[in-house]
């Protein structure tokens, strides 16, 4: 009897560390409240727990991975113009014009028949330049100068050409994807020359200025982090200009000069305008 109590009592004390380590070796499946009362005492107890962590979880937020990855996602697609405050843009264009000359004359080799020209579509090569500013909610601004070079269009009787420099105020909305839509309202001074033999070679010119208003679509991407390349269709329409010219003419051949006129008024010009460019930004 005294050899089985004295059996129990090396089998209790043998059992008792491992009973004790395994004790404060476990750890809790669900996540510990580090503000527990006993915690501070015995922060070693449960080292799966940062004193920091879930450390006054009402007012925690837990990280929301769509949600910052929907963040990122905005930014990378902002309005492209919302990188800068100015920006100065070079544009070569070409220009399609059509508009109607009516001529009326007292010569009788002008065919007052047919007294007009109808001009469909005529390129014409220009440029522009223009220096802008942004302005909040993609919005920018700029002003725009620029000329159209000359038409020309020579026939027996006399010579018409035609150019159109104009400045213009404009505003844009740009969007994310780098297309924008603008709208430009401007003064235009055409100027028109006559010229031919019935005027010996003489060259009259007359401009006038005309109110140029213009509707715009167009496309930027960027190039580098300052420079985008910009494409642009704009639609505009302006009017023209009229010029009259006299000259003495022995049309008989009988030794009789007698003076002439000729007049040359330009309709409303509408001008089909596609602008390629450099836009650097600063």
């Amino acid at each position: 009897m005294q050899i089985k109590r004295l059996l129990w009592a090396v089998l209790l004390a043998l059992a008792a560390p491992f009973a004790s380590f395994a004790g404060v070796a476990y750890i809790p499946s669900r996540p510990c409240n580090c503000n527990a009362a006993w915690m501070p005492a015995y922060p070693s107890w449960n080292p799966g727990c940062s004193q920091n962590w879930n450390n006054n979880t009402e007012n925690s937020e837990p990280y929301n991975f769509q949600r910052q990855q929907g963040q990122e996602k905005q930014q990378k697609k902002r309005p492209i113009n919302q990188d800068y405050n100015y920006y100065i843009t070079a544009n070569v264009a070409m220009n399609m014009w059509s508009w109607e000359n009516e001529y009326e004359s007292n010569y009788a080799g002008v065919d007052l028949v047919f007294n007009n020209d109808d001009y469909s579509f005529k390129s014409v090569w220009g440029g522009s330049v223009a220096v802008g500013t942004v302005f909040d909610s993609g919005l920018r601004g700029d002003i725009e100068l620029g000329v159209s070079k000359k038409f020309k269009d020579i026939d027996d009787f006399a010579g018409f050409t035609m150019h159109v420099p104009y400045i213009m105020a404009n505003v844009y909305k740009d969007f994310d994807s780098g297309l924008y839509l603008g709208a430009g309202l401007g003064a235009a001074r055409p100027t028109v020359t006559i010229q031919g033999d019935l005027f010996d070679n003489i060259e009259t010119e007359k401009s006038s200025i005309s109110p140029k208003v213009g509707v715009s679509v167009g496309f930027a991407t960027r190039l580098s982090d300052n420079i985008f390349i910009d494409l642009r269709y704009r639609l505009s329409g302006l009017k023209g200009t009229d010029i009259s010219s006299e000259f003495w003419w022995d049309q008989y051949n009988d030794g009789n000069y007698e003076q002439f006129y000729m007049h040359v008024k330009a309709g409303l010009i509408l001008e089909n305008a596609v602008l390629a460019g450099i836009r650097f930004t600063f």
